[in-house]
C-alpha cells in the first residue's frame, strides 16, 4: 500500500499497523520504552524554556507528545490522519486526539505552541502549503522538523532541505529561535517564532547549511541524498564534505 502513496489525504490507509512497525526508524512505533521516553524528554524541554499552557501536535500519530503535556499538567490535543494510530492514543488521553488531515482548519483559534515533528515530508506540496497556512494561524511559537535524508521511506514524497521550510514559515512571519537547543528533537528541528528577528537570504542559507552539517555529523551516515548536502560554494561546504570523507574512512576501516 505505502509503494502506491501519492499524498496524504488519498493515502491515509498506509498509516496502519505495518508501517509503525516498520515505516518510523529502526524501533516499532508503539508504546514502549524509547519512545515514551523520547517524548518525554522533549514535553520537559518545551516546558522549561516556553511554559506554555496550550499546545497542538500537529500529526500526533499514536499522541505520545500530548501523552507528555497531560501527564505534566499542560492542557495539549493532537490530531493525525492515521485511524489506525488515533485508536491507539492511550485510553485517557483518546478524548484529546482526533483523527483529522493538517488541511483542515484546527479546533481552536490560538495554541501557546503547536508541535509539527516529521509530519509535513508526509504531504504533497500543496497539503503541506495548506498544513503550514493552519499552523501558523493558530500560533505564534512552533517546534517544527522534517527530515532532510530518508528518501527511502515511501511515503516521504515532499522531503526538502531546512531552507525551503525557512523560506516557506518565514512567509508568514516566523523565524527560528536559535536559543533553544532543538537537538532534542533532531539534528534538522527548529523552533519558529513569530518574534524573532527575521534571517535575511544570506542568514537562512547558512543556518540551513549548519543544521545539515551538524545531522551529517549526528548521522554519521556518508550517503547523503541531495536534499541534505551543502552545495559547493557556499561558508561550509568544505566542511562538509570533509565530514563525508572521513566517515567513509572511517566506514572502510571498520571493515
Amino acid at each position: 500500500m505505502r509503494e502506491k502513496y501519492v499524498s496524504s489525504e488519498s493515502g491515509a490507509d498506509a498509516y496502519d499497523a505495518e508501517y509503525y512497525r516498520t515505516g518510523c526508524g529502526p524501533t516499532p512505533y508503539e508504546h514502549n520504552e524509547y519512545h515514551l521516553a523520547f517524548y518525554a524528554k522533549v514535553a520537559d524541554a518545551l516546558i522549561a524554556y516556553l511554559q506554555p499552557k496550550t499546545v497542538f501536535d500537529a500529526g500526533c500519530a499514536m499522541g505520545f507528545l500530548v501523552e507528555s503535556f497531560r501527564d505534566r499538567g499542560i492542557q495539549a490535543w493532537g490530531a493525525d490522519i492515521s485511524e489506525y494510530a488515533i485508536g491507539k492514543v492511550r485510553e485517557d488521553i483518546r478524548p484529546y486526539c482526533q483523527k483529522a488531515s493538517l488541511t483542515q482548519p484546527f479546533p481552536a483559534k490560538h495554541y501557546d505552541l503547536v508541535t509539527c515533528i516529521e509530519v509535513l515530508e508526509h504531504m504533497t506540496p500543496e497539503e503541506a502549503d495548506r498544513a503550514i497556512a493552519n499552523i501558523t494561524s493558530v500560533t505564534d511559537t512552533i517546534l517544527f522538523s522534517s527530515t532532510p535524508s530518508d528518501l527511502r521511506e515511501p511515503t516521504h514524497i515532499n522531503v526538502r532541505p531546512p531552507v525551503d521550510w525557512l523560506k516557506l514559515f518565514a512567509a508568514a512571519g516566523f523565524s527560528p529561535d536559535q536559543r533553544f537547543d532543538t537537538s532534542v528533537v533532531s539534528p534538522h528541528a527548529l523552533l519558529l517564532r513569530r518574534d524573532a528577528a527575521p534571517l535575511s537570504p544570506d542568514g537562512q542559507l547558512f543556518y540551513n547549511d549548519a543544521l545539515l552539517l551538524n545531522s551529517a555529523i549526528i548521522m554519521q551516515d556518508p550517503e547523503v541524498p541531495e536534499p541534505a548536502t551543502v552545495p559547493p560554494g557556499r561558508p561550509l561546504h568544505n566542511a562538509f564534505s570533509k565530514s563525508l570523507e572521513m566517515m567513509k574512512i572511517n566506514a572502510e576501516v571498520l571493515r
